[in-house]
């Protein structure tokens, strides 16, 4: 300032307008980033102001980004030339990895690998951690097998050992499987001999869970071996139905004992022989012993339940219509195989 009066706000004084006249220009034009008003206090002139404001708003850019970094992702997309990269969420994938653009050379447009790798950083345990906490995504990323269960339980796998084998994992065996597809239209024979085989790969015995729904059979279904279980979610609910054709066997057990079918409806084509429940005799003692059938209904076969030989069985709430052309319940005395037939319980 170049009078520097120091006189008090409001003064009339011309060395004060002039001075104040200074300090506006200063305020306004002025390079400096503070000038000195008439009474000698330092102030912020506009291009301080401005510097400032700048310098705040990196901070803050900075700041977010980094927030940003350290927040979800969005759904992963394949690589390809072409792509508009504007986000620092945007993750793609290539060669099974995953990998988000690097903020400083947003925006750009995808080309080629080998030209764009540069601007990418892999993110791969990121982007997967935040999949496995979705309700919607997380479980179907991990993936199960039935295995023995020998421990305490403490994950998740071992809890699904612990449980009923579901006939849905082993779907993909069925012929004519196609995810989204008609269940009623494949053929689940093979499911659930694979079901089956899983069970005896990892304990003796154990249950064969089958959904509500129905299930298409154009070969046997077949379940080897002592206490095996297929159990259905009732027979006005879970049904096996025979493919247009097919006139063999539904439910087939080998050699059982202590065997049980419940909550089943079975429908066949009409077969001759064609049977819903089949439990021949087992060949080393020449019986079928202590089998369980309950809940069970039977419609266009020769026969509902057949079984061979039958020892201490139990059959109750067993339905079979009209159609079934030459029994609905039938128990077959073959002689000079086994001990006969005796304490079958018949509750129909």
């Amino acid at each position: 300032m170049t009078h520097k009066n120091g006189s008090p706000l409001g003064s009339p004084s011309l060395k004060d307008v002039d001075d104040n006249a200074r300090s506006l220009d200063l305020l306004v034009c002025g390079d400096s980033p503070t000038y000195m008003d008439r009474r000698g206090v330092q102030r912020r002139s506009w291009a301080g102001m401005e510097g400032e404001f700048v310098a705040s708003q990196t901070k803050r850019d900075t700041e977010f980004r980094v927030f940003l970094e350290a927040s979800g992702y969005e759904v992963p997309v394949d690589y390809i030339g072409g792509l508009e990269i504007t986000r620092s969420t945007q993750t793609i994938r290539f060669s099974g990895e995953l990998y988000k653009a690097k903020f400083n050379v947003l925006p750009f447009i995808t080309a080629n690998w080998s030209a764009d790798s540069v601007n990418f950083i892999a993110v791969g345990d990121s982007s997967l951690r935040q999949e496995m906490a979705d309700p919607c995504l997380g479980a179907g990323l991990s993936a199960w097998r039935v295995s023995k269960l020998d421990k305490c339980i403490s994950t998740a796998a071992d809890a699904l050992n612990h449980l009923e084998v579901p006939i849905w994992a082993f779907a993909d065996r069925a012929v004519g499987y196609i995810e989204g597809g008609d269940p009623a239209t494949w053929d689940w024979g093979p499911a659930f001999v694979a079901a089956d085989k899983a069970i005896d790969a990892v304990s003796r015995g154990g249950c064969i869970s089958v959904r509500a729904g129905i299930y298409g059979v154009a070969s046997e279904c077949i379940i080897a071996g002592l206490g095996k279980w297929v159990k259905g979610y009732g027979s006005t609910a879970t049904e096996l139905r025979a493919i247009s054709g097919y006139t063999g066997d539904i439910l087939k057990f080998i050699n059982s004992s202590y065997c049980k079918v419940t909550g089943i409806k079975g429908v066949g084509c009409g077969g001759e022989s064609q049977r819903i429940v089949y439990m021949p005799y087992r060949p080393d003692v020449g019986v079928t012993l202590q089998n369980r059938i309950e809940d069970v209904q039977a419609e266009k076969c020769s026969v509902g339940i057949l079984l061979e030989n039958p020892v201490h069985c139990t059959i109750q709430d067993v339905r079979t219509t009209r159609d079934c052309m030459r029994y609905g319940l039938h128990s077959d005395f073959i002689a000079g195989v086994g001990a006969g037939q005796g304490g079958t319980r018949l509750c129909t």
